[in-house]
């Protein structure tokens, strides 16, 4: 008995020491100072369309001071946009392959003032099977979706650091936490972003709140096609119905506006349902992934001008 009260008792203490410090983590959270948007000058990555374009205009509402938009496509529409919405916004923007690192740090120079704000949402996916995928097309993926977060760090985290001030929010995806198939580069490459920040937090970022977003699927035309292949993917689509970029944006103004160092899903409840998931044995975690249309979800992918709609092309 009395080695059984020695371990209940010590089974007592570890799990109130566990819950002082998840009440003290959570309170941190919560009453971290919050990042005033007015008068800030902030970069968009990926500014032209989808998540990017959003966040672009709802910084815009929060009163920023001036806006540095960066994507390969034209920016003349979200320009125009936010010159329409918001005219007390400076809007420049830069043509910018963020996978360069030239052309990051040219756009580094073309900042007006201090910068406070990194919001990067630039992306790709091919939506190609593993023997499908040539190594041209891995290198491609992986340098836009995490050397293009390592160079724009690179370029405007260490200003912000200096100053001790600013905030920053990497886009990467569900498919960063748990793989999904045709999706080989693409998870590789998000979950490369997600262990970027978490390493980078771990450094110490003195009062730079680094974030990133997991968003479920989002409907930007980015993931056009996508589970509509058989019943079973079109069941779960409709119990999971694709995110608005509006949503996604919002999550990632709020994250900066909060100050938040975080690795956040959307929606919330994703988080931990991962979280339990991946406790669980290999074999049965893998079942879940089947049960949300892991294997076949992505089947039916269109996307923009994708890899493996070229592939289907080619085939028929």
């Amino acid at each position: 008995m009395e080695g059984l009260e020695e371990v209940l008792v010590t089974v007592a203490l570890v799990g109130l020491a566990a819950a002082s410090v998840i009440l003290a983590a959570l309170t941190a959270y919560h009453l971290r100072k919050r990042l005033d948007m007015r008068g800030r000058s902030a970069v968009v990555a990926g500014a032209a369309l989808g998540i990017g374009r959003q966040v672009a205009l709802q910084l815009s509402a929060k009163g920023v001071k001036s806006l540095l938009l960066l994507d390969v496509q034209p920016l003349d529409d979200v320009r125009a946009e936010i010159a329409a919405r918001y005219p007390q916004v400076s809007v420049r923007t830069c043509v910018c392959d963020v996978a360069d690192a030239d052309s990051v740090q040219m756009a580094v120079g073309k900042a007006e003032g201090p910068v406070s704000i990194l919001v990067n949402c630039a992306g790709v996916v091919s939506g190609l099977r593993f023997d499908e995928l040539d190594a041209t097309q891995f290198k491609r993926t992986m340098d836009v979706n995490l050397t293009g977060s390592f160079l724009l760090l690179k370029g405007f985290l260490p200003g912000m650091k200096q100053r001790g001030d600013g905030a920053v929010v990497l886009m990467s995806s569900l498919m960063g936490l748990m793989g999904g198939a045709r999706l080989v580069d693409y998870c590789a490459s998000k979950f490369a972003v997600v262990g970027l920040a978490e390493a980078l937090r771990l450094e110490g970022t003195a009062a730079v709140a680094v974030a990133v977003l997991c968003p479920y699927v989002v409907d930007t035309g980015m993931f056009r096609g996508a589970f509509e292949a058989t019943w079973h993917t079109r069941l779960v689509k409709r119990a999971f119905p694709f995110l608005s970029a509006e949503r996604v944006a919002a999550a990632a103004v709020f994250t900066a506006e909060r100050g938040l160092s975080v690795t956040r899903t959307v929606p919330a409840f994703f988080g931990p349902l991962v979280g339990v998931a991946r406790c669980l044995p290999s074999p049965v975690y893998e079942a879940v992934l089947l049960v949300m249309g892991g294997d076949r979800g992505m089947d039916s992918f269109v996307g923009r001008g994708s890899g493996a709609a070229d592939k289907a092309k080619k085939r028929a």
